[in-house]
């Protein structure tokens, strides 16, 4: 029995994600730097399969438009535009982000995720 019970902890731990964020940084277009900074948790850790609450807050000047769009990015891809009409993963901004509110839920994530 005790063999059954490491290879379950085994397979949770080998499940878990680990999400680092860089709370503070600037945000930007290409290479021109926003006025904006993020404000997120460091790390942040999910069950594969499960969903991902992200906090998340701008701060700055005020949001100049009156339709804003939230973009994640990891590296050099595009992860998620809430302007593009096609979804390539299934995350939705649920602040308002007129009211500088960026939170966002990640759902159904997977290992290939982090």
């Amino acid at each position: 029995m005790k063999a059954c019970q490491m290879s379950v902890t085994v397979v949770t731990a080998n499940m878990l994600l680990s999400v680092f964020f860089l709370p503070g940084v600037w945000t930007r277009c290409g290479s021109v730097t926003s006025a904006f900074r993020t404000t997120t948790p460091k790390v942040m850790e999910a069950l594969s399969g499960s969903c991902l609450f992200i906090p998340c807050s701008l701060t700055g000047i005020p949001v100049p438009v009156k339709q804003p769009s939230g973009v994640w990015i990891n590296g050099d891809d595009k992860i998620f535009d809430s302007s593009d009409a096609v979804k390539l993963f299934p995350v939705t901004v649920i602040g308002n982000l007129t009211q500088r509110n960026c939170t966002t839920v990640f759902y159904n994530l997977t290992t290939s995720s982090s």
